[in-house]
């Protein structure tokens, strides 16, 4: 299959990345992915070609803040380490409540989405407190997207600190500023970072491996030398004004260093 690119996406709207296969890779097995908020798509069977040109209806809205208007302390009783173990295996992520009593975080955390439920534990520190919830049930969770949004037994009251979160694609500007919100040993660290490749980070990029899996990714750079860990996933991307724009899962290597990789907010459903 060819996949033709049209003119009016080349330019800081549009990102598709595709790592290069390994020797033997099967190209037949290859979905194309791509982000529906800005592309859309034409497939000619007869030809076998697959256009990608720009949705007419796309309209990016830019984010004008650039300053911090948070406090780690304002976010921190919503954000949390998860704890998924049975008699094998023992996996520890960071997390955060999307409201009262929903808890998100990577679906590679949980080491396993069977019987998930009683062997999950979080744990959230506010005002010098610890404060531990346990598992109801899983909501839903993505082996594709890496989520999983878990019902806690944390008490529902609106008054529960929770991080509000974006459902709309944001096209941000290269001056822009985005915050890596992660907990580890108990301390807080809050990284600075820029968009990648001039501001498309909110634009989910599509990365295939050579065991043709593909993904819908988006990608952070410049994080002050930030180097992301076992533990890291599930952290929030958040905007400068304290929103969660992506749930960090990993990282990849870009041309120096290796690239903060998250799940784009608005591709988590359901949030509302």
């Amino acid at each position: 299959m060819t996949i033709k690119v049209s003119p009016e996406l080349r330019d800081l709207e549009f990102s598709f990345l595709v790592n290069a296969p390994s020797k033997g890779f099967n190209s037949q097995k290859i979905d194309v992915l791509v982000d529906t908020d800005i592309v859309k798509t034409k497939f000619n069977k007869k030809s076998n070609v697959l256009l990608l040109s720009k949705e007419p209806n796309y309209s990016p809205q830019p984010i004008n803040s650039t300053k911090k208007l948070f406090t780690f302390e304002q976010v921190q009783g919503a954000i949390g380490t998860l704890e998924s173990s049975n008699s094998l295996d023992k996996k520890f992520c960071n997390g955060f409540f999307i409201n009262e009593r929903d808890f998100i975080t990577n679906n590679h955390c949980l080491v396993s989405t069977k019987s998930a439920c009683p062997e999950i534990r979080i744990s959230v520190q506010s005002n010098g407190e610890i404060k531990k919830y346990r598992c109801l049930r899983l909501i839903r969770t993505s082996e594709y997207l890496d989520y999983a949004i878990i019902r806690s037994n944390r008490l529902k009251n609106p008054k529960q600190p929770s991080l509000q979160v974006a459902t709309t694609q944001f096209e941000y500007r290269s001056s822009d500023t985005l915050w890596i919100v992660t907990l580890r040993d108990k301390k807080k660290l809050i990284s600075e970072c820029k968009p990648f490749d001039n501001g498309l980070s909110s634009a989910a990029s599509v990365l295939c491996d050579s065991s043709s899996n593909c993904r819908l990714t988006s990608f952070l750079d410049a994080c002050n030398g930030r180097v992301v860990i076992s533990g890291d996933s599930g952290s929030p991307i958040l905007d400068s004004k304290g929103r969660v724009i992506g749930l960090l899962w990993g990282a990849v290597s870009g041309d120096k260093v290796k690239l903060p990789a998250y799940v784009p907010s608005r591709l988590i459903t359901p949030l509302q």
